[in-house]
């Protein structure tokens, strides 16, 4: 942790930094470790993660809010699928494509869903994951594009067209439900 803190300028950005550090780090090295299933590969994608969220600390109002929580575990759940495809391609290690579905959280339960009130959450929720984290990173989180590129490790134009897709599935599902 000493070398994260020595790569940050201020003492207010050092304390929220360790309370984010001492409050995730666990839950972090946890999803990224379902999504890998090897542990050094997860202290890896932790580390890359700590590195991406000091990036963005400004961005950071309370450490204990939801807000944050979800963006901290997007930015890891990236970084750990970006390792994992690395490692894919370079044909080291196979993990099943299960695994990644079942963590990924490229699907969200139906009882979840029907317990929202709100329709429109309802809808967001229904999105594939790829769609709804950008909406959240979007208009919940309230980041640029180019910010949005930078944490997922996509492309200006890739963030503008899944915003258009998402766009558009949300609103066929909103015309669905009235």
């Amino acid at each position: 942790m000493f070398i994260y803190l020595m790569m940050i300028d201020t003492e207010e950005e050092k304390s929220k930094f360790e309370k984010i550090y001492f409050n995730y780090r666990q839950l972090m090295f946890h999803i990224a470790n379902d999504i890998l299933n090897d542990e050094y590969l997860a202290e890896d994608a932790v580390h890359k993660s700590f590195i991406k969220i000091m990036k963005h600390l400004n961005k950071i109002n309370d450490v204990e809010c939801p807000k944050t929580k979800g963006f901290i575990v997007i930015v890891v759940k990236h970084t750990a699928i970006d390792l994992y495809r690395k490692r894919k391609r370079e044909n080291t290690v196979q993990i099943n494509e299960e695994t990644l579905i079942e963590h990924g959280g490229t699907t969200v339960e139906q009882e979840v869903i029907d317990k929202v009130e709100n329709p429109l959450t309802a809808a967001i929720l229904s999105l594939p994951h790829h769609y709804s984290e950008i909406i959240l990173l979007k208009y919940s989180h309230h980041y640029t594009d180019k910010q949005i590129a930078n944490l997922l490790g996509l492309s200006e134009e890739n963030v503008r067209k899944r915003l258009q897709r998402a766009k558009r599935k949300l609103k066929e599902f909103l015309k669905e439900v009235g």
